[in-house]
């Protein structure tokens, strides 16, 4: 696998908070907002600076974050973490580059909560992956390979 660290940049975050505004406009299952009293093992913690300010706001008056914590990170549920975390790996993969995960099941578990009816149990990860389909890029020309950072 290759990858670079990606740092959100001004005009990749306010893509992602047009489409978060976007979201929040529908209805959406249970397990996307975060509530204060979810299990310490089901909370996923984001750093503030991925997003705008207004997002955060946003995100807040939507219910899907919770207030800034000591560690400085904001507070989601985890299924609502991994949602905001793939709209902003969309907007930073642009249309040239590919969305790359660090969490396995991230997708499946995601494609359980972003079915058509709301009040649906999500999905089990066998049935998810199912629906998923990988994508295997065999890179050959290594000498040609050009890798772009982003400062």
């Amino acid at each position: 696998m290759i990858g670079l660290p990606h740092l959100p940049d001004e005009l990749e975050k306010q893509e992602t908070h047009t489409r978060i505004e976007e979201l929040l406009g529908r209805r959406l299952p249970p397990q996307l907002y975060y509530h204060t009293s979810r299990d310490f093992n089901d909370r996923f913690e984001m750093f503030p600076q991925k997003l705008l300010p207004e997002t955060w706001d946003l995100l807040r008056r939507g219910r899907m974050a919770g207030k800034l914590m000591r560690n400085l990170d904001f507070p989601l549920s985890e299924p609502g973490g991994l949602m905001i975390m793939s709209i902003l790996a969309d907007g930073c993969a642009g249309g040239t580059r590919s969305r790359v995960t660090d969490r396995d099941d991230a997708y499946a578990t995601l494609s359980g909560f972003l079915g058509n009816i709301p009040d649906a149990p999500p999905a089990n990860k066998s049935e998810a992956y199912g629906s998923l389909v990988p994508l295997s890029v065999r890179v050959g020309q290594w000498r040609n390979l050009h890798i772009q950072r982003n400062r």
